[in-house]
């Protein structure tokens, strides 16, 4: 399943690329009428060796119809962008986001995802312990791999006053009409902040096997158009693996960008850099530390390594928040809520398996991407110092 390549020591290449700021123009979110919501499943993996080497499941979850559901959604309000500031309701609005990816134990992605009505992992009370850990700890956004359509997932995690990171297209396979009926599913519900397309799409060419890098441009142009056309309501942002050089900035009509960076425990020059490329703003839509320490092959349990990457990065990515003046950063996604026993691809999901990546570039302490450790708390929910870390970090 998995095969090594060097498209991340590519990427890391990329980030040393510079050219003149390209100016951003103002944009005003308008309000727009509720539509009759149909669901459309997403498909987009959460397996890093998918990432980099663009294989994937490309097993279809049946479409679930939660228009049968009676309830009500109230308008999304006051989304806005003033220049490098993401505005809710009138007030600035720092990103403090988790991605989150519920697969249950035994399960494998898209199937065991508990937020799909009609799946055979479909469970609300998993998600609203989920929801209430990740506000308990101070986060107020998810960042998930596949759309929340369902209109009682959706209001229970509004109950938490979570805000969601919709996915509008993460896979080649999904058509147009797909991405309109999960834009209407949501536009209008209080928990949706921004649109986004693709997850590191540089990486994976949205899981096109015969894709390039120039199609899934291509494709991204598009997606945007059909998005534009939709919802005039929430801003759109693009996700790629590390920093995109100045011209495709500049050729691509998205609000706002989202970088997966994994260098250590340190951002190191990206913000820096960012400034000199463009005026838009950005948020790093994954970054943090596995709890697995694998050099020489140790495999040895560190989750205060862990701990101590997850609020390292954080506080840098605080220290640029543009709600201050501080910088461009609009805020952050620490990867991942919870452990995902599926991901290792040669192990079983009913077993919590050691195993993963080395590009070259990762994760601290060991630059090793272990692939079901990630969560900052367990399978089972335990949390992990760095839940602790992060709540003391969030909540003081």
């Amino acid at each position: 399943m998995k095969r090594l390549i060097d498209l991340m020591l590519l990427a890391l290449l990329i980030s040393s690329c510079m050219a003149s700021p390209d100016m951003i123009r103002p944009r005003i979110f308008e309000s727009n009428e509720a539509s009759n919501p149909s669901e459309v499943a997403d498909e987009g993996p959460r397996n890093k060796s998918d990432e980099l080497s663009g294989e994937k499941d490309t097993t279809e979850e049946p479409a679930n119809d939660p228009s049968s559901n009676d309830q009500t959604q109230e308008p999304s309000i006051g989304v806005s962008l003033d220049k490098q500031v993401l505005m809710v309701d009138g007030k600035p609005f720092d990103i403090k986001a988790i991605c989150w990816n519920p697969v249950k134990k035994g399960y494998r992605h898209p199937e065991g995802v508990a937020f799909r009505r009609g799946g055979p992992a479909f469970d609300l009370a998993y998600i609203e312990r989920d929801i209430k850990l990740i506000s308990e700890a101070g986060f107020n956004t998810v960042r998930p791999y596949d759309a929340i359509v369902d209109p009682e997932v959706l209001d229970l995690i509004d109950q938490y006053g979570i805000k969601i990171i919709v996915p509008a297209f993460n896979y080649f396979g999904t058509s147009d009409d797909d991405i309109r009926a999960r834009i209407a599913a949501t536009k209008d519900h209080p928990t949706t902040l921004f649109w986004e397309i693709g997850n590191e799409w540089n990486y994976n060419n949205f899981y096109n096997n015969n894709g390039n890098l120039d199609s899934s441009i291509a494709r991204v142009k598009e997606v945007i158009e059909v998005i534009r056309a939709e919802d005039k309501t929430h801003p759109i942002s693009t996700d790629y693996g590390e920093i995109p050089e100045a011209s495709l900035i500049a050729d691509l009509d998205v609000d706002l960008w989202g970088l997966n960076i994994y260098r250590s425990a340190s951002f190191d020059d990206v913000f820096d850099i960012w400034k000199t490329l463009t005026n838009k703003p950005v948020y790093i839509g994954e970054y943090g530390a596995d709890a697995i320490d694998d050099r020489d092959n140790a495999g040895r349990y560190a989750p205060m390594d862990q701990s101590f990457a997850a609020v390292e990065l954080t506080k840098q990515i605080m220290a640029q928040y543009s709600s201050q003046g501080k910088g461009p950063v609009l805020g952050g996604a620490m990867f991942e809520f919870s452990d995902e026993w599926w991901k290792d691809g040669n192990g079983s999901a009913d077993t919590h398996d050691i195993g993963g990546i080395a590009p070259g570039g990762g994760p601290y302490p060991d630059r090793t991407f272990n692939e079901e450790w990630w969560g900052i708390v367990d399978i089972d929910r335990k949390p992990r110092p760095a839940y602790e870390a992060m709540k003391a970090l969030y909540k003081p």
